[in-house]
């Protein structure tokens, strides 16, 4: 009699263990899920400020541009002593 009490413990902790196992799976690949959600977030907002960034750089380089065409402008009346 002891010997089936022992095999049904056995089988009954193999059927636990296989539902902690499938439900830690679950878990990971939630957790998987979430983490690529982030990590396409976190791309989107990286090309988002670098798109930005290179605007702002564009607009200042234009400005420093034409700041340097006005100094050049100015440096030329001088020449002309």
């Amino acid at each position: 009699m002891s010997s089936r009490v022992e095999a049904a413990n056995h089988i009954t902790s193999r059927i636990q263990q296989r539902e902690q196992e499938a439900d830690q799976d679950e878990r990971l690949h939630d957790s998987r899920e979430r983490r690529k959600a982030e990590w396409a977030a976190f791309v989107t907002d990286q090309r988002r400020q670098s798109s930005e960034l290179e605007e702002e750089h564009a607009k200042a380089a234009e400005w420093l541009k034409g700041q340097y065409a006005a100094m050049a402008k100015d440096l030329a009346k001088f020449r002309t002593f």
